[in-house]
């Protein structure tokens, strides 16, 4: 997956108000978005199945509650996160071992 598309669904969800405590609860480190941009700006691509595909997902799912009038409709971007990290969650992502928490 190409990382530009990661970036410009960040960058649409800034315009809705995606601010640095909303990301960091669905970054699988708790991540800054400029923190996330400086890592991208080292990374050409992410793995499919990995921590940052979930994080590109998450994003996508917010953006299209907020193109879906969510927000018109009550929802807060804080819920559509929640929602997001309720819906895709990490277990789906085999390649992303090294973030799962410990047994």
């Amino acid at each position: 997956m190409a990382k530009q598309d990661t970036i410009a669904l960040l960058h649409d969800l800034e315009t809705f108000g995606l601010n640095n405590t909303l990301f960091e609860k669905i970054h699988h480190l708790g991540a800054k978005v400029k923190q996330f941009e400086a890592y991208c700006d080292e990374h050409d691509k992410f793995n499919k199945s990995g921590c940052n595909q979930r994080l590109h997902d998450r994003l996508d799912f917010m953006l299209q509650g907020c193109n879906q009038s969510a927000l018109k409709q009550g929802k807060t971007l804080d819920d559509l996160a929640e929602e997001s990290d309720r819906q895709i969650p990490l277990h789906r992502f085999t390649s992303c071992n090294k973030h799962r928490p410990s047994d």
